[in-house]
């Protein structure tokens, strides 16, 4: 993340924060272990309640709130893991494994941008 010079300390903590969250979630299973796109998918379905010190899967609400964190989270992981499978190689050879090849969700909520604000 470094190397593209753009990170910010605080983007970087966030996907530091989110990987050992990933690695609690799998009990330490090592992250070459984890190839299959459910496994991922699971993850992004579940929070942990710190409360109660469980994970336990999201209400998904009406309107729809933690689409964007969980397309936030789903980026942060796609980049990681092309980054672990591919940090031997040149970045234009990278390629994305198939378990994290994951669409993101639509926001069920609308924008409250026109279409004509997005336009700059």
């Amino acid at each position: 993340m470094r190397s593209r010079g753009s990170t910010s300390e605080c983007n970087i903590v966030n996907v530091l924060n989110l990987m050992i969250s990933f690695d609690r979630y799998f009990d330490g299973l090592p992250f070459t272990s984890i190839n299959e796109r459910e496994q991922v998918l699971r993850f992004l379905d579940h929070q942990f309640i710190k409360k109660i010190g469980k994970w336990v899967k999201r209400e998904h609400d009406v309107e729809g709130k933690w689409i964007a964190t969980r397309n936030q989270n789903l980026t942060w992981i796609r980049l990681f893991f092309r980054w672990l499978v591919n940090m031997n190689k040149d970045e234009n050879d990278w390629e994305t494994p198939q378990s994290v090849r994951i669409k993101h969700k639509k926001p069920l909520r609308d924008s409250p941008y026109k279409p004509t604000d997005l336009d700059s």
